[in-house]
Order: C-alpha cells, then structure tokens, then sequence
C-alpha cells in the first residue's frame, strides 16, 4: 500500500535539492583509486545510498555508518532494494522542479524495505524515544556507498563523507535534533551544527542494546519536552 503524503510546499523542495545534492558526491570523490571497492553487485557499487527524508519531517536526522550489503558472497539484490536503488538514481538525476516528486519516491521505497532489514529494531527503539514517526524524520548514512565486506571506512573517507555529505546535508535540513548511532558516525559530531547531538554506541546486531546507548535514549526521552517547545516558538 503507497504511504499517504503531504502536498509539496517550499520547505520540501529546499529539502529535496539538499538531498539531490548530496547524492551527487560520487564515489570517488571519497574513496579515490577504488578504495574499499566491493566485488559484489559491481552494477549497485557507484549508487549512492544515502537515505530518505520521511514527508512531515521535523528537524531530526538519524545517521548510521553507511548501507552495508558489501559482503563478497552477495550476488542477488532484492526487489525492494533494486527500488530503493532505482528511486535514489532518480533524485539524484532529476531536472527542475521534480526532485520533490523523487524524494516522494525515496521515502516510499525505504518505507516498503524496512521490515527486511536489522536496523530497524534499533531504530524503532530510537524513535519510541524521539516519541516521533518515520515520516517526521530523516534517516541518513553518514557514508552513502558499499564498502568491501562491509569495511568501515578509514579515517580520510570519514572526513570526506562528513564534509561532502552529511555537514550540507544537516544544514540544509536545517535539523535541530542528529541522533548518532555507532563509533564511526560518532566523529561526525564536531563538525555538524545542530542544537541537539545525541552519541548511541552499537551491538554488533542492532536486536541487542547496549547499555550505554540505553542512557543514551533516556536523555533522548527526557528531552522531548524542550525540543517541542523549541519548535512550536520556532513556528509562531
């Protein structure tokens, strides 16, 4: 079933030229001389998977490390990843005035591959936190790309990935709320600018919580009230 969205208004097509732009940071310009390269799914390797931004977002970005799948041993992609695939192509080669159309697109086709993936467990934990919804929020990989067998990126690509990327990116959203999950998302911090930064640690699998990522979503709990008043007077 399609996901019932908003009409298309001037915020959103700010957000969606962010996105665009994003998107068109390519690979190399973060892994030069083929760093990291997968040997699997050589035709999904230069796609930039970066994220959506759900239709009634709010100002809060959540960001992972970047979208896994790497392992040499995958030779077949999903239905619902070849969409998601196809829909992140889209936006990033959309013309005037049609990138909110494809970020639409973006937002369904994650939407429709979520229940197939492990990140949701603790994303769902971090939204029952937010005490917020998929489609008030952004979800974005700090790196965009497929690394090989899923190798977190090094030092330089962190760097490149933040300064390319994800830094525009938060500003352009202009977020007031970045939810980091994991160490290498973590280095991101110093660099973004945004009135609430949140650090959560990982488990090698999302289905167990670890205990400081825990704290982490109390205070993440506890701060609802403040950042909904910073919204409201911020909308009147």
């Amino acid at each position: 079933m399609s996901v019932v969205l908003q009409p298309s208004d001037l915020a959103w097509e700010r957000i969606a030229l962010g996105m665009q732009r994003a998107l068109r940071v390519e690979r190399e310009a973060i892994f030069p001389g083929g760093e990291l390269m997968p040997v699997s799914l050589p035709e999904f390797v230069r796609v930039p998977y970066l994220g959506w931004v759900g239709p009634r977002f709010n100002g809060t970005v959540i960001v992972a490390k970047n979208p896994g799948g790497g392992g040499d041993s995958q030779t077949d992609v999903t239905q619902h990843d070849r969409a998601v695939a196809e829909a992140l192509l889209a936006l990033k080669t959309a013309g005037d005035g049609l990138a909110g159309a494809e970020l639409r697109r973006v937002f369904e086709a994650f939407t429709a591959q979520a229940p197939t993936i492990g990140m949701g467990t603790l994303l769902g934990r971090v939204l029952d936190a937010l005490g917020e919804h998929r489609e008030e929020i952004a979800f974005v990989n700090l790196c965009p790309y497929r690394t090989r067998m899923d190798k977190d990126p090094g030092a330089g690509a962190v760097r490149s990935c933040v300064s390319l990327v994800l830094a525009p990116l938060v500003e352009a959203l202009q977020a007031d709320t970045v939810v980091l999950m994991g160490g290498v998302a973590a280095r991101a911090e110093p660099s973004l600018q945004a009135r609430w930064i949140y650090k959560l640690k990982r488990r090698i699998n999302d289905y167990q919580l670890h205990p400081d990522a825990a704290l982490r979503l109390e205070e993440i709990r506890s701060s609802r009230g403040e950042r909904a008043a910073a919204r409201g007077a911020q909308a009147r």
